[in-house]
């Protein structure tokens, strides 16, 4: 792909974006235990930090944090900074957190944002931990339109191109002839 110019992006500070919430502690044994079909997401890169899946029913009764829908998750410990993109609602343990959208969300601008945010992991050692209040004071840069709102449908384009060429290249290596070996 080619280049592209950042230069008039706006600044987004991660809490104008996201309501940034805190999960509370899962255990394997209770995955096994409650198995059903909410992804319960931690603090791994693995699969995204799923670690499992729970009983939604159980989960509220633990009166766990759950997403409303697709959504970004932030490892708050050990892999501090990994971001996750989960495809639909999820249960979030105590090392990780929901980032939950204050916008129209879909699959595009979240993995959009989530490249952005992944620079951002950097800031994180491996031994510090994710804060609501210091993730929520990071900043990315988005592209805008002329009323300094998100460009959306930039993001959505962006990401659907990229999309578009992996699916193209896959393509083209299965019509390679096998490797003789």
């Amino acid at each position: 792909m080619s280049k592209i110019d950042i230069s008039n992006w706006k600044e987004f500070q991660v809490g104008q974006l996201f309501t940034i919430l805190n999960g509370k502690g899962i255990t394997k044994n209770e995955i096994y235990e409650h198995p059903g079909q909410l992804p319960a997401i931690q603090s791994g890169e693995e699969d995204f930090g799923c670690i499992g899946h729970l009983d939604y029913d159980y989960c509220i009764s633990q009166n766990y944090t759950i997403s409303k829908g697709a959504c970004l998750t932030v490892a708050r410990s050990g892999s501090s900074g990994y971001v996750g993109y989960q495809s639909q609602r999820c249960v979030v343990g105590d090392s990780a957190k929901i980032l939950e959208p204050k916008f129209e969300a879909n699959k595009e601008r979240l993995l959009f944002i989530r490249a952005l945010l992944m620079i951002n992991k950097a800031k994180y050692a491996y031994t510090d931990k994710v804060t609501r209040e210091n993730y929520e004071r990071d900043t990315i840069k988005l592209p805008v339109l002329e009323n300094e709102q998100p460009d959306w449908w930039f993001m959505e384009k962006y990401i659907q191109k990229i999309e578009e060429q992996q699916a193209y290249n896959l393509k083209q290596l299965q019509k390679l002839p096998p490797l003789n070996r």
